[in-house]
């Protein structure tokens, strides 16, 4: 079993217990959950499973746990905690409906309240907000869904705006991402609109934490005014995030951003960064630029942490491009001294040449710039195996109900998570 993160709101009605989980999933535990917790005898930690890991930014007590269909069965003290009504088995899944992905299922044939996702409709233009509580579930299996136990998943792709068909593309997008499951996402090209935000709706789908932050502003098609930024999200809680403006040089109609969030892993923080570098052959001397400011930006928030920094973004340039040497500080001096980062895509299949910009993407077919891989995984020196690159491959490269999620492929890493203790 994996484990997954459990929030029991806090709050004077201590009595309602809500659990945020996709529909498809049952979670027989939560009762147990509901019956100890807060009790003093178990102060942050039961005999069953439940082991508390802090207090979200919400006021939440968090707590891990083990999603176990069975586990009724097996423990007569979940029996006896459970609520009238859970027999050995687990209750028959409720029908699909339109809203279902957003409905809770709760232990027993008991229905929670409908506790739809906060879908970002009152989120800044600036960063976003984190979820209240993340997803509780089972990893389910799929295409390229079958990943090491001890490994966490990032990925980070390009989500080209509002271009092309975005309605349906975010309904690809939202598939592709639920295939894959990602523990860790750095997202570019984001649109943020009035009352709506893609990471917001993205989130609230994959039960995850997320923040945003604005780079620029453009028109649609439409005419509509819509932001344009970059987004992390994120299975665990995010306690703290921060933007840089990137330079941009001569290009004054332009903006670039990078976007920090210090990840609450359950072994401990994870510094994660995105960012979007200026596109466009000739622009070398542009990116320089902003590479050396975005490694300043991972530097400052990189330290005191249990993981390396992970670095996700499109950055519009070749891996032997000046850029990556930069940011690799390998073959060159690195941007910031001791700042040392690797290419996730050296430990893919070495007969996959990892092209994200790619002519057999449906969107591609008339571009004029061969095929390139410009969207990275980069992590730090790992620190006692802990952040160590497993494995590497590509993802959104087939069109979802005829419909390709964006003209980018999206890059996955699989990382070592290290041993069991959570030490800082």
């Amino acid at each position: 079993m994996e484990p997954a993160e459990l929030v029991i709101p806090g709050g004077a009605d201590n009595e309602r217990r809500y659990v945020r989980l996709p529909a498809d999933v049952h979670v027989v535990d939560a009762a147990v959950a509901r019956a100890v917790a807060g009790q003093p005898r178990f102060p942050g930690r039961h005999p069953h499973g439940l082991q508390q890991k802090g207090v979200s930014p919400q006021n939440e007590a968090v707590y891990l746990c083990q999603v176990d269909s069975s586990w009724p069965s097996r423990s007569p003290t979940a029996r006896r905690l459970a609520p009238p009504g859970l027999g050995r088995d687990p209750p028959p899944r409720p029908e699909q409906s339109q809203h279902s992905r957003y409905t809770a299922q709760a232990a027993g044939p008991r229905l929670l309240p409908d506790r739809r996702y906060d879908r970002g409709e009152n989120c800044p233009t600036g960063y976003g907000v984190p979820l209240p509580s993340p997803c509780i579930g089972a990893w389910r299996g799929g295409r390229r869904g079958r990943r090491l136990p001890s490994a966490m998943r990032i990925l980070s792709w390009n989500l080209w705006w509002r271009y092309g068909p975005w309605e349906r593309r975010r309904e690809a997008i939202a598939a592709t991402l639920a295939e894959v499951r990602p523990d860790l996402c750095g997202l570019q090209e984001v649109w943020g609109a009035s009352g709506e935000n893609l990471a917001a709706d993205l989130a609230g789908r994959l039960g995850m934490y997320w923040c945003w932050a604005e780079a620029t502003k453009d028109r649609d098609a439409a005419g509509n005014e819509v932001s344009l930024g970059n987004a992390i999200l994120s299975r665990w809680p995010i306690v703290a995030q921060a933007q840089a403006e990137l330079p941009v040089g001569d290009l004054t109609d332009e903006g670039r951003a990078a976007v920090y969030a210090r990840v609450d892993s359950p072994r401990g923080p994870l510094p994660m960064f995105t960012a979007h570098l200026t596109y466009g052959l000739g622009r070398s001397k542009e990116r320089t630029a902003q590479v050396r400011r975005l490694a300043q930006f991972v530097a400052e928030h990189a330290t005191g942490c249990f993981y390396p920094p992970v670095i996700t973004g499109d950055l519009n340039a070749e891996p032997s491009s000046d850029e990556l040497r930069l940011l690799g500080g390998v073959l060159t001096t690195p941007a910031v001294p001791g700042l040392v980062l690797q290419d996730a895509w050296r430990y893919a299949d070495p007969g996959d040449p990892g092209f994200t910009w790619d002519h057999r993407n449906g969107y591609q077919a008339g571009s004029v710039i061969p095929d390139s891989r410009i969207d990275y995984i980069l992590v730090g020196l790992s620190r006692q195996g802990r952040g160590r690159v497993r494995s590497a491959a590509l993802a959104g490269t087939t069109p979802v109900d005829g419909v390709w999620p964006s003209d980018h492929f999206a890059v996955l890493a699989d990382l070592q998570r290290g041993d069991d203790a959570c030490t800082t």
